[in-house]
């Protein structure tokens, strides 16, 4: 008789800090429905996975849920998959994390429902070679893989079925390449037309072994998904389509496949993401000339034939476009770097899950939405980082400073640190803090994020595709105490949209490190720059000595400032500090900033206040900073607003609040000045 095999797999996956009215939208509107199809359909097999997160959601909300799956593993319907526990992107991570991401995944799938899985997931598809060691070594035998990276090795299309092998240092793991046609009928093609399909497949005689692959979140969760899948009934058409169907038709688990079948034959994939992840990592103006060319491309009649090897980005390439991103990933690097100064065993455990959790994927990157333009879920990650620095470094609060490259950037940064908070400043990038860190709050002020071009490649023309034109786009970082030069009446709105006159070079420039020192009990850090004051066409050099200095308690920050004019001609300007502060603390306290007289300003508009000597930033109740100037100050300040989704259609995400903190300056030649902030936080 002729017949074809399909093995279905599906992925489950919610991020770590995801709000839990999200995590119980989802179970109800796709995980439930599901897994009662798959119960009520005996013929059906399915091969699923879930993250780390969503299995303790499940534990904790619907332990009926797990016994469900438990049952239908017994029943031989369902297949376990394991991935990394806290679904980290695993060929971006040490061995020994990708060890205990995937032990622990596999010790917690033995304990609560009995079976020890075989295969495992790819997490956003994002392949490199050693992998196939590290989940050998995990007792992992196969994983699913796009069917591109095997036309990508040299595999014929004609064998892109079954199974293949690739090795690394002779371990062997199995490939499973999904079938693109399968993909572009299910869930949202006929059912008709899917057996038309797999009928066609079956009738060669052959005997083939079809993988279909997919998020199930893509079923229930995606927008228009659970109209479409659920409410319709697609999805029960398609399930009882495939339960009817004659022995013609075989469900199977991959174990199933590995066991009845040899293996089509050895290749060696490219490492990498997928085509349209690794399309996301690049720069906008790079993203839009591949779409462009991607688009000529899809054209041609015989398209098919080249689409396969035209690829282009890296994983890395996130950290690299997003700096945001860059400093989670090198945080978790630096404390992992002091993970084994712990004496305690339980501690240090206590420590190490903190960092696991905090290389959860979703909040490094973005695609089409979501992820790193979402607050709640890069607090998430910057929550289990301070968590397991306050286990890591508890010391005995003395200050400490070190040099080190932090960033990766070869350019050494300045790392304050004790007990209580974290200060860090880079030198070579206008001698700004991009951590500023209160651990007993697990609170990063610096949490922000730099507003960027979103071009969605699916809408590229001619000269590319559709812009988040809504949204100003920066051509900085979005750091702290960064120094400008303004016009005295530069209006909020100009500065908001980036369209003033920048009369300095001192923001984003190198300054020159000039030490540390350890004061009173307190820390100062000290910088220079030699810069240029922008008048009439006319360069004057201008020098900045800025200091950082944290009181004892570090509980209060004094910023001072001594400008100096060096030129020949007089310097008349607004000297301002500039501070991006992360002010989203959940979605149900908005805070509020208290200005002269007590006057309250709202974090979600824009607003300037002339001549104030001190404001308080109330973020929610027992967390906020108050600053302070000796001479009376202008403040200018906004909501920064993003829109990660390149059709110019989602809301605006608020990320945080800039306030620019200026003092009139007029400098005659060879003349100085100085000022000063405190900051202070409130609640410490």
């Amino acid at each position: 008789m002729k017949y074809v095999n399909l093995a279905l797999a599906l992925h489950h996956h919610q991020p770590v800090g995801n709000l839990p009215h999200i995590l119980e939208e989802c179970y109800q509107k796709c995980y439930l429905p599901i897994l009662d199809a798959v119960e009520r359909y005996p013929r059906l097999k399915f091969n699923l996975s879930y993250s780390g997160p969503l299995l303790r959601f499940f534990e904790q909300q619907h332990p009926e849920f797990l016994e469900k799956l438990k049952w239908l593993i017994a029943c031989r319907q369902v297949e376990l998959l394991a991935t990394g526990f806290y679904e980290p992107i695993l060929a971006e991570i040490e061995e020994d994390d990708r060890q205990g991401q995937l032990r622990l995944m596999i010790e917690w799938m033995d304990e609560n429902l009995g079976v020890t899985p075989k295969g495992a997931w790819l997490s956003e598809g994002v392949w490199e070679n050693s992998l196939a060691k590290t989940f050998r070594h995990a007792g992992l035998s196969y994983t699913i893989v796009r069917n591109e990276r095997l036309l990508q090795a040299g595999v014929a299309e004609s064998q892109l079925h079954g199974y293949h092998v690739t090795e690394y240092f002779g371990n062997v793991l199995r490939l499973f390449p999904r079938d693109p046609n399968l993909y572009r009928l299910i869930p949202y093609g006929e059912p008709d037309e899917l057996m038309v399909y797999l009928r066609r497949m079956a009738n060669r005689g052959l005997g083939l072994t079809l993988t279909f692959d997919d998020f199930a979140e893509r079923w229930g969760v995606w927008p228009g998904s659970f109209e479409r899948i659920q409410q319709s009934g697609a999805m029960e058409k398609l399930f009882a389509a495939l339960n009817d169907a004659g022995d013609w038709l075989q469900l199977r688990t991959f174990s199933e496949v590995i066991n009845d079948e040899p293996p089509q034959g050895r290749c060696y994939i490219p490492a990498g993401p997928s085509a349209e992840l690794g399309m996301w990592s690049l720069p906008d103006e790079s993203r839009q000339r591949f779409a462009w060319a991607l688009g000529n491309i899809q054209q041609r009649h015989d398209a098919n034939r080249f689409l396969p090897f035209f690829r282009a980005g890296s994983w890395g390439g996130f950290r690299a476009r997003y700096f945001e991103s860059n400093l989670m990933e090198k945080k978790g690097l630096w404390l992992k770097s002091h993970l084994s100064s712990l004496a305690s065993e339980e501690k240090r455990r206590q420590a190490q899950d903190l960092l696991w959790q905090a290389q959860c994927n979703t909040a490094y990157w973005h695609g089409t939405s979501g992820g790193i333009y979402l607050p709640h879920l890069r607090q998430a990650i910057w929550d289990r980082l301070l968590a397991a620095q306050q286990i890591i470094l508890q010391g005995d609060g003395e200050w400490k400073a070190e040099k080190h490259d932090f960033t990766a950037d070869d350019q050494d940064d300045v790392l304050a640190y004790n007990n209580k908070l974290s200060f860090f400043v880079d030198p070579a990038y206008g001698g700004a803090c991009f951590e500023f860190s209160l651990l007993d709050d697990k609170w990063n002020f610096a949490n922000t994020l730099t507003r960027r071009p979103e071009t969605d490649p699916s809408l590229a023309g001619d000269t590319g595709g559709t812009k988040n034109s809504a949204v100003p786009v920066d051509n900085y970082k979005r750091h702290l105490f960064q120094e400008r030069f303004v016009n005295r009446h530069v209006t909020t709105e100009e500065l908001r949209q980036g369209q003033f006159r920048e009369g300095g070079d001192f923001i984003g420039s190198a300054y020159k490190f000039i030490g540390v020192i350890k004061r009173d009990g307190g820390l100062e850090i000290e910088l220079e720059r030699l810069g240029n004051y922008l008048a009439n066409g006319v360069s004057q050099p201008v020098r900045l000595i800025k200091t950082y200095f944290w009181n004892r308690e570090a509980t209060e920050m004094t910023l001072r400032y001594k400008i100096k004019n060096e030129s020949a001609l007089p310097v008349n300007s607004c000297f301002a500090t500039e501070l991006n502060l992360c002010t989203v603390p959940s979605q149900d306290a908005n805070g509020e900033v208290l200005v002269a007289g007590g006057k309250a300003r709202s974090f979600e508009y824009a607003w300037y206040e002339d001549l104030t000597k001190e404001m308080q930033l109330r973020l929610s109740p027992g967390l906020g900073l108050s600053l302070a100037t000796a001479e009376p100050a202008s403040v200018w300040s906004y909501p920064i607003n993003s829109q990660g989704e390149a059709d110019g259609q989602a809301p605006l995400i608020r990320q945080g609040n800039c306030f620019l903190v200026g003092w009139p300056l007029t400098l005659r030649p060879g003349d100085d000045a100085s000022f000063e902030l405190k900051v202070r936080l409130d609640g410490v």
